[in-house]
């Protein structure tokens, strides 16, 4: 006999089914009730939205996160997390009640790599990109993939997850560190102190590109006097010796010059100097096929493929 479910709008027993169905995610580290409170607490969007939460007689069997943007036209699934073996009872159900909770929106987007959930579930410090809400290629997530193409989802971008083992940049023949241009000088900055707002084309600090004060970032700014012209920046995972690339961009009418090799370089040696032994970073390459093209120049080898999928209403 079929299941008798429950929806609530609670994220009462969230952390204990995170914790049951995330186990085989990268990165993964177990969540708390309070973490989870916090996090929800701290969105930045127009609106926080709600977390669905599925139940049947004795136990939470699935969940998921809908928010909105543009004053509700633009939807938002930021996961579908389902108790292993029950996905093909709990995925139609659980997305059924998100479409309800999205009616007004014109276009509802699953996996994409901003949502505020993002740390509860893949454990790093900020949440930035790829991650569990991201629909990983794995079996699971494959499934879920043909589930949601099946209810008239589609494609809509592919990001790939790249690892580099860091060694001395003393040893690592395909690092040419160079000199800074005359009139430019390479700075380290760290948190909040980032880039100083000064960007010609950026228009914005670290605080508001992230959407909180970020003390565990470190940026490394390319300038000439107070305007800068390139950056890269990144940050600590939690796993031990780990740190991800979370930022890298030079000035378009500085580009072409050699610079953002210069700047990765140096970037690569830093992290070095810091004790770091891994290094990761989270690319769409289909937008930066010349950034893709340094990382596998640099070492860095593809270790995860992820989906952002969406429905058109």
């Amino acid at each position: 006999m079929p299941k008798h479910f429950f929806i609530t709008g609670t994220a009462e027993n969230l952390s204990a089914l995170m914790n049951e169905c995330c186990q085989g995610k990268r990165h993964y580290h177990m969540v708390s009730r309070e973490g989870i409170g916090k996090l929800l607490a701290r969105g930045t969007r127009e609106a926080a939205g709600k977390i669905l939460v599925l139940s049947d007689e004795s136990r939470p069997c699935g969940a998921c996160h809908v928010f909105a943007s543009n004053k509700g036209q633009e939807g938002y699934i930021a996961y579908l997390l389902s108790l292993p073996g029950e996905e093909h009872l709990v995925w139609p159900v659980l997305l059924d009640a998100a479409h309800s909770a999205l009616s007004r929106a014109g276009n509802i987007t699953i996996g994409s790599p901003y949502t505020p959930l993002y740390q509860a579930v893949e454990g790093r410090f900020q949440p930035l990109w790829g991650t569990t809400e991201t629909l990983e290629v794995c079996s699971t997530d494959i499934l879920l993939k043909e589930f949601l193409l099946h209810r008239g989802y589609a494609l809509r971008e592919d990001y790939v997850t790249m690892t580099k083992q860091l060694i001395g940049a003393q040893e690592d023949s395909a690092l040419r560190m160079g000199a800074p241009p005359a009139g430019t000088v390479l700075e380290l900055l760290r948190g909040d102190d980032c880039w100083y707002n000064a960007y010609d084309w950026y228009g914005q600090n670290s605080a508001g590109e992230f959407g909180l004060r970020n003390t565990s970032l470190r940026v490394l700014v390319l300038r000439k006097g107070h305007y800068i012209i390139g950056h890269t920046a990144w940050y600590p995972l939690r796993d031990a010796g780990g740190v991800a690339l979370c930022d890298f961009e030079v000035s378009k009418k500085h580009r072409g010059r050699g610079l953002g090799s210069l700047l990765f370089n140096h970037t690569m040696r830093q992290l070095v100097l810091e004790g770091y032994l891994t290094c990761e970073l989270f690319i769409n390459p289909r937008q930066s096929p010349l950034a893709q093209a340094l990382y596998h120049k640099a070492g860095f080898r593809q270790e995860a493929l992820w989906h952002e999928m969406i429905r058109h209403g």
